[in-house]
């Protein structure tokens, strides 16, 4: 099983420079894949964020897994 936590709707923002609100659009919309937690949060799994980064031709840092893992505490 993959050890690496889902992203919040806070650290995808963070990531693109965006608004929550931005990102929680992009997802109704359809055009980022997350999941719902049964408390109502959103969250994106990291191949489908670098999936969405990728279509959208922005720039996917290499060390972008690290750096989530750094922010939440080092999971």
């Amino acid at each position: 099983m993959n050890k690496t936590k889902p992203l919040t709707t806070g650290q995808a923002a963070e990531y693109c420079h965006v608004s929550q609100a931005t990102i929680i659009n992009w997802i109704k919309k359809g055009s980022l894949k997350a999941y719902t937690t049964p408390g109502g949060h959103h969250r994106i799994l990291l191949p489908d964020f670098v999936a969405f980064l990728e279509e959208y031709s922005i720039p996917v840092d290499p060390t972008l897994e690290e750096s989530l893992q750094a922010q939440d505490g080092g999971a």
